[in-house]
């Protein structure tokens, strides 16, 4: 059990690291631009988006994020039985984007409703001058 869970560990993390999503090995001129995309991904998409799989737990409340969450938890499902690589995530990568944007709007909804919060318990000077 132990070797089976570090290949399902591993492979996981190819959908990620190790490689690019095209060509794998292919034409030079393409390989900085998927470098440079495969680095923005990890960058901004990918945590954002396994964050994402926490719809999944919460149905009722975010039942559309689930249905797309689902099809990420599938990619990594797959990717731990059988095998995985970043060629592999790129027809899930608008998935993946879908996920990214609404955890970033999640967390800026609560940041907005925070700021409010914060800016209505500060108490307002009274007007100056005198009588």
């Amino acid at each position: 059990w132990k070797g089976q869970l570090e290949y399902s560990l591993t492979h996981v993390a190819l959908l990620w690291k190790y490689n690019i999503s095209w060509p794998d090995s292919g034409k030079p001129p393409w390989r900085p631009p998927q470098r440079w995309w495969q680095a923005k991904h990890n960058q901004w998409l990918a945590v954002p988006a396994m964050l994402g799989l926490l719809f999944i737990a919460f149905p009722g409340r975010t039942l559309r994020q689930g249905i797309v969450a689902l099809n990420l938890a599938g990619l990594l499902i797959l990717a731990a039985v059988f095998f995985g690589g970043a060629r592999f995530r790129c027809p899930y990568d608008p998935i993946i984007t879908l996920l990214a944007l609404e955890v970033y709007g999640l967390a800026l909804a609560w940041l907005s409703r925070q700021i409010l919060r914060a800016r209505r318990s500060v108490p307002r000077a009274g007007p100056r001058g005198g009588p």
